[in-house]
Order: C-alpha cells, then sequence, then structure tokens
C-alpha cells in the first residue's frame, strides 16, 4: 500500500530545466531580465521578462512582455505529409495563452517559447493579435503550432532589438 503523499513528477523537472535554459540565454548580454515562475498556478502566462536599459549604475527596463514557456520533450518533427508541409516542426498547445491575447488580458506583447532541454535549443513566436487569429482556435482546449529554424533563438541582440520594436508598436495601438 502505498501512502498518499504530494510529490514531484518528471515533468516538474523538465519545466525547471527549459526554464533555467531559456534564462541563460536571455540573460547572458544583460539586455533582457527573466522573471519566471516554475509549478505555478498563474492563468494563462508563465511571468514575464524585461526589456533593459543600461545606465551609468542599472539596468532600468524599459519594457515587459509576457511568457509561455513550453517544453520539448517529445519528436516535434512535424511528418505532415499534406499539409504544413514548409513547417519542420509542430507542437501540440494549451490555447490558454492564445485566448489571452485574444482577449487581450494584458496589453504588453506575448512570446510564446519552445525549449528542447535535450539540445539546448529555443524557439519563440511572437503571438501578435493576427497569430493568434489565424490559429482558429474556436473552443479547441489545443491547437497546434508549426515552427522551423527562423524561429530558433540564437542571436540575443536581434531579438532583443525585435522585441524593442513589437513594444514600441504596442504602445502605439494602445
Amino acid at each position: 500500500m502505498s501512502e498518499n503523499i504530494g510529490g514531484y513528477s518528471a515533468s516538474d523537472f523538465s519545466e525547471s530545466s527549459g526554464n533555467a535554459i531559456l534564462k541563460q540565454l536571455l540573460e547572458e548580454d544583460k539586455t533582457i531580465k527573466t522573471r519566471f515562475a516554475e509549478a505555478d498556478k498563474s492563468p494563462n502566462y508563465d511571468d514575464f521578462f524585461e526589456l533593459l536599459e543600461k545606465s551609468p549604475t542599472k539596468y532600468i527596463p524599459t519594457a515587459r512582455t509576457n511568457v509561455q514557456i513550453k517544453t520539448l520533450e517529445r519528436d516535434y518533427i512535424n511528418h505532415n505529409k499534406r499539409e504544413k508541409t514548409e513547417y519542420l516542426y509542430k507542437y501540440q498547445c494549451d490555447t490558454k495563452v492564445f485566448n489571452a491575447v485574444k482577449r487581450s488580458i494584458s496589453l504588453d506583447p506575448t512570446v510564446l517559447f519552445l525549449v528542447d532541454i535535450k539540445q539546448r535549443k529555443v524557439f519563440w513566436i511572437y503571438l501578435s493579435d493576427e497569430y493568434v487569429f489565424d490559429q482558429n482556435i474556436g473552443d479547441n482546449k489545443t491547437t497546434t503550432v508549426y515552427f522551423s529554424k527562423g524561429n530558433l533563438l540564437s542571436n540575443i541582440d536581434s531579438f532583443d532589438k525585435t522585441m524593442k520594436a513589437i513594444s514600441e508598436e504596442k504602445r502605439k495601438e494602445s
């Protein structure tokens, strides 16, 4: 007989590894500061990161971006034969973060990160209003996200500049 007591699952460790890989990558140039939650029960987001500007004495936040972080634990190669064959990869994703963007729960931009902990690769997708509406999620609980090598996060300087431009555009819209 086993005692009914809480514990940690293997996915808890995968989540921690994914967050650590992403945090190390994003913070390496000191232009981004992360605030990621683990084993959280907050709805829709896994917290945020802030874009920073260096002053003589400190790094000052200039913009905030919501994040949803997913760990790629299984084969994520796109084996489709008929549709979406131009994408190398796919991932079945919960739709909560998409609905949060659709409802404008936050006016800050939102990024979906997909972390391959075995190969230490991070892919990212900006969840713009257009992207979310194109997913046609309706009442679905999950949606398939397609992505390719172009979504690989490999140049933090380029990512930082892209996120600054997106944040500036979002400010103009609100």
